[in-house]
């Protein structure tokens, strides 16, 4: 049995995600892609709580995320994860798709 891996970006171009598809393809793994989502104020009020926080490795502020909302390209192969749910509800979501995209090979 191989091991999971996640592989965490943006991702807002159609263009980036091709390479991690085509390695899924090369290795015979199961991909699954994710694409989190929630409103625009509440991921400007996570990056201005995240600011204030202190520092941090994110470096996220509220123009990058205007940015990132205005470049993101529609992303119909993703499981979209509502992340103004808990982080346990979240974890969940993620979980059961990934057992589906399992279970369907």
């Amino acid at each position: 049995m191989g091991r999971s891996v996640v592989l965490d970006a943006s991702f807002t171009d159609p263009a980036t995600r091709e390479a991690p598809r085509r390695l899924a393809e090369d290795v015979s793994a199961v991909l699954v892609e994710f694409q989190g989502v929630a409103p625009e104020s509440v991921l400007e009020d996570r990056v201005t709580q995240r600011a204030a926080a202190g520092p941090s490795t994110s470096d996220a502020d509220r123009s990058i995320v205007a940015a990132l909302s205005r470049a993101a390209a529609p992303w119909p192969e993703a499981v979209r994860l509502d992340t103004t749910r808990s982080l346990q509800d979240t974890v969940n979501d993620a979980m059961d798709a990934v057992g589906a995209a399992g279970s369907a090979r």
